[in-house]
């Protein structure tokens, strides 16, 4: 475990820590509200400002943790601690909920009269100082940046809450607490990058009613190819007399007659397995140097995917009845 340490957060997140920061409430409204729409999308509420409440995980200590104890953007996932002070005198009493989302740090405050709330103060430095109470829960934030380059796992985060009954200076009998707080933040689930071979597989399906021999391809690509300015698959397709798309995708003709290479544009994703299904008609009245009918159509000879070249493995012909 290592404690909490504002060199390694930067200037806007040292003066929070430190106390230094002269800004009162800085709620970090816009990422919160985010945070919430998205949660309540799932079919649950949140707190104000979109943070935790009973949605979130049970606190896991540092050194029990597994590789399981991990958040996500998911408020679900999120791990929720308390910390409680007391009033003198029987006069109330103070809970503080913990919690840090992939980018923040949250304190809610709320007080067991639902009403005392009228000066609250963070590491030295007011976030709520009013004569009328504040709403409650009293959610406080502060951005962590970004995990694995401004914060780590386990990383102790330790703040001092002080909280009056009266937006005074006063500690007097009933009036005042502290309530010391440490957090070890948890990490952010790190998503293993799937990891596979580029393949092509090719498998005849049938002839059509109108002599089309159907072909379907099957490929998986090691790496994303994005849609770009040119073609993501192209075929050279020698001897046909014409194609059809059997897989609704749209094909661009090239050559002679718009008919010797066939071109598809469009995305294709690592590891995921995409389909082309295409029938070509065959040309079988091409003449060879002998002035006679080639006995073989060579329907594709290249199946070329862009940046990983030819895939095809072999051309596909058919014997043809001359």
């Amino acid at each position: 475990m290592r404690t909490f340490k504002t060199n390694l957060l930067g200037l806007a997140l040292a003066g929070l820590i430190l106390g230094a920061c002269s800004q009162t409430a800085t709620y970090e409204t816009a990422d919160l509200m985010n945070e919430q729409a998205a949660a309540e999308k799932g079919g649950f509420k949140l707190d104000p400002f979109g943070m935790g409440g009973e949605n979130t995980k049970a606190y896991v200590e540092c050194e029990d943790r597994t590789a399981a104890d991990c958040i996500t953007e998911d408020p679900l996932t999120w791990y929720k601690k308390s910390a409680s002070g007391d009033y003198t005198s029987n006069q109330g009493s103070a809970n503080v909920e913990i919690y840090n989302t992939p980018t923040h740090i949250v304190y809610s405050i709320t007080s067991s009269t639902g009403s005392d709330l009228r000066r609250v103060t963070f590491n030295g430095t007011n976030i709520y100082s009013n004569n009328t109470p504040s709403a409650e829960p009293l959610v406080y934030s502060i951005p962590l940046g970004v995990f694995g380059e401004d914060w780590t796992a386990c990383q102790e985060v330790n703040a001092t809450i002080e909280i009056r009954r009266v937006n005074s200076s006063g500690t007097g009998t009933g009036q005042y607490m502290k309530i010391e707080t440490s957090y070890d933040l948890v990490p952010v689930c790190v998503v293993e990058e799937e990891e596979c071979e580029i393949s092509l597989t090719k498998v005849f399906k049938e002839v059509d009613g109108e002599g089309y021999h159907v072909y379907e391809f099957t490929l998986v690509s090691d790496t994303d190819i994005p849609n770009g300015e040119n073609w993501e698959i192209q075929l050279t397709t020698p001897q046909i007399l014409g194609y059809k798309s059997f897989d609704g995708k749209i094909y661009t003709g090239f050559g002679e007659e718009k008919e010797n290479v066939l071109r598809w544009d469009g995305v294709i994703t690592k590891c995921i397995p995409i389909t082309f299904k295409i029938g070509f008609l065959p040309n079988c009245d091409d003449i060879d140097q002998e002035n006679k009918k080639n006995p073989n159509a060579m329907l594709v000879t290249v199946f070329n995917v862009k940046g990983k070249g030819n895939q095809l493995g072999g051309p596909i012909s058919i014997k043809c009845n001359n």
